[in-house]
């Protein structure tokens, strides 16, 4: 996104837009995988059920950014 892009667009807009999404994604998944803590408490399986949880989310952004790479922005 170091180019002008096409008529209307504002990269620079675009990128501070996305430091803020990776910024509210971040809490979402802190949040969303705290829900394993209070499912398993102090359990064995803690540990590798919030770490199942986090890696999960961060595939699923992994692909969503790099889609967002091929499609919209090469």
């Amino acid at each position: 996104m170091s180019g002008q892009g096409p008529q209307g667009a504002d990269y620079g807009k675009a990128g501070a837009s996305l430091m803020a999404a990776e910024e509210s994604w971040g809490a979402f998944i802190r949040a969303d995988c705290d829900v394993v803590s209070y499912v398993f408490g102090q359990g064995t399986a803690l540990g590798m059920a919030g770490e199942t949880c986090v890696v999960g989310h961060y595939e699923a952004r992994i692909a969503t950014l790099r889609a967002l790479m091929a499609n919209d922005l090469d």
